[in-house]
């Protein structure tokens, strides 16, 4: 694997096949005439769509783990707690589809794995919105106000982000 150049015919070329040395200084050689030159890359190489996905599950699976909220009382939370194991089968899934090049199978890994961090995060902003009404007690409405989002979340969306995006690139 590496640099061939091809002839008219189709042989390979070798560079040095016919190689010319001149005792006379005052001899000028004749440049040779270019070849097409080719380039022989082998099946297993990944493509910039190969890279995208792969970094895409790569931020997938630690943003699995990364910390998504914070609550100064508790600490962090991540999203294996949640649905994390589900989006970290997901990743896997696309990784294995990214390997054997069905990028059709990214796609749908990706979009279902948007689906549930879509559904988490509107069930923690519903949550936070119901603890901030007027219903709830003072002591409610101010621990919520310490509820934060965390890190996390930017890993996980924009890992699916990613995974989806070499389903787009030609």
């Amino acid at each position: 694997t590496g640099l061939y150049f091809d002839k008219e015919d189709g042989e390979d070329y070798d560079p040095y096949e016919k190689e010319e040395t001149s005792s006379s200084h005052d001899e000028v050689k004749k440049p040779a005439s270019k070849k097409k030159e080719k380039r022989d890359v082998p099946n297993h190489a990944f493509g910039h769509r190969q890279i995208i996905s792969l970094v895409g599950c790569m931020f997938l699976v630690v943003g699995v783990f990364a910390p998504i909220a914070k609550f100064p009382a508790l600490g962090s939370i991540n999203y294996f707690a949640a649905d994390g194991l589900f989006v970290f089968c997901f990743a896997i899934i696309a990784l294995i589809a990214m390997l054997v090049r069905k990028e059709g199978l990214q796609l749908v890994m990706g979009l279902i794995s948007l689906g549930f961090l879509s559904f988490s995060l509107s069930g923690y902003f519903t949550a936070k919105r119901n603890l901030n009404s007027e219903n709830t007690s003072d002591v409610a409405q101010i621990l919520s106000n310490f509820l934060t989002l965390d890190w996390g979340w930017g890993l996980l969306i924009a890992g699916c982000a990613l995974i989806i995006t070499p389903a787009f690139i030609k």
